[in-house]
């Protein structure tokens, strides 16, 4: 009975190392760039290499669809259910947080579209749809209370308080 306790303990203090050292990330689309009057009215993100982990700033009016699958190709879609629920371009900073796969080399991929639609004067509606990929997105770690900043194409960096002048 005591090994199989011991077991279960080591089983369990290995389970809980491997969850607080994975990596985790807030996804932006910092540069995002919406023309005048335009407004976000849904949107598809397809995720590799990662899980969706939270959606932090769940917009309210929205229908969304989270297909986190065990193969780590995950995917994110959502639409207005009501025309005054439709975003701005800041609404999506930060959009969602993501999980790396634990143990995996392979680089985090995302990918997807935006529809926005805007109406003219004569209140005629107009939609266009914006591709994204991987350099679109920005991560910023969020694991440990750092707070690092990255693009898909570059490494991690530690951001830093400017030195007092």
């Amino acid at each position: 009975m005591r090994k199989l306790i011991r077991l279960a303990v080591i089983f369990l203090l290995s389970f809980c190392s491997l969850r607080s050292s994975a990596q985790t990330f807030a996804v932006s689309l910092p540069s995002l760039r919406l023309q005048l009057g335009e407004r976000i009215t849904a949107f598809q993100i397809n995720i590799t290499s990662a899980r969706i982990a939270s959606l932090p700033n769940t917009p309210i009016g929205w229908f969304l669809e989270v297909n986190n699958d065990p193969s780590w190709r995950t995917s994110i879609k959502g639409n207005i259910i009501v025309g005054g629920a439709a975003l701005d371009a800041n609404s999506l900073r930060p959009l969602l947080r993501i999980e790396k796969e634990p143990g995996s080399d392979e680089p985090i991929l995302l990918a997807g579209q935006l529809m926005v639609t805007v109406y003219d004067k004569q209140g005629n509606e107009h939609t266009r749809t914006i591709e994204l990929k991987s350099a679109d997105f920005r991560l910023v770690a969020t694991r440990s209370g750092t707070a690092n900043r990255t693009s898909l194409k570059e490494p991690p960096q530690i951001l830093r308080s400017p030195p007092p002048a």
